[in-house]
């Protein structure tokens, strides 16, 4: 790639990188320059690494990233049940993974304090029995709504 090329693709990659932190605004996005491609890479959640080509689109980028996302699903384990092709939940302290089903299981158990299994780091509020059942709706329709 010639200099003037490697500076459109440059211009290209700053106009993008603020819309897919947008876009991705759950995860944390770094960047970085592949070292075997040369070209930039996106990377997520320190697990999740995307070229960007110089022909990369949003859309095209945008949809890379999603079906980088949901093969890496596949292969989540849920470090407290073992079961396998989970919806995962995460730690925000040490990242250890979770399925939705043990996350929702520690937050009714926890009377709306979920504590990490790994670290023990604790997130939520204590709060009435009455207001579990309708706030572990919330979480599930916020976290289908959020996947991505």
């Amino acid at each position: 790639m010639d200099d003037e090329s490697y500076k459109h693709y440059m211009r290209r990659c700053q106009i993008m990188l603020p819309l897919i932190e947008n876009q991705f605004s759950k995860h944390i996005i770094k960047l970085s320059k592949n070292p075997e491609s040369l070209f930039l890479e996106i990377i997520l959640d320190d697990f999740i690494m995307v070229d960007i080509l110089p022909g990369d689109d949003f859309n095209v980028l945008k949809n890379k990233i999603i079906k980088q996302i949901k093969a890496k699903m596949k292969d989540l384990v849920c470090n407290v049940c073992d079961e396998s092709d989970i919806l995962p939940m995460s730690c925000p302290k040490c990242f250890q993974l979770w399925c939705i089903d043990c996350y929702i299981s520690r937050f009714r158990s926890g009377q709306g304090i979920v504590m990490c299994p790994n670290c023990k780091h604790c997130v939520g509020q204590k709060m009435k029995h009455e207001n579990i059942q309708m706030c572990v709706e919330e979480i599930m329709t916020s976290f289908i709504e959020n996947e991505y």
